[in-house]
């Protein structure tokens, strides 16, 4: 049986571009005239859907990962985000 975890807390694409921007050192600013808000938005809703943490986890890195939506350092960013689906879990 698989838990829905209806505690955490989904991260939307803002987040998603502050993550990058942290990451990356270059700015939101930078980071969002840059980026393909399209897959992040994509990326956000699609992870908000997973049943689980892992899921969860594994629905913005993979995306990220081999989407590269950022202009730089998406491999980096994208386990960023995958951690903060745990870390945004009480």
């Amino acid at each position: 049986m698989t838990r829905r975890h209806r505690s955490r807390r989904a991260l939307e694409p803002g987040d998603l571009v502050a993550i990058g921007a942290a990451v990356s050192g270059i700015g939101t600013d930078a980071i969002v005239a840059g980026s393909d808000v399209d897959l992040l938005v994509l990326a956000a809703a699609a992870a908000r859907d997973e049943p689980t943490l892992a899921g969860a986890a594994a629905g913005l890195l993979v995306p990220i990962a081999s989407g590269r939506p950022f202009p730089c350092d998406n491999s980096a960013i994208a386990w960023a985000a995958a951690t903060m689906v745990f870390a945004s879990t009480p």
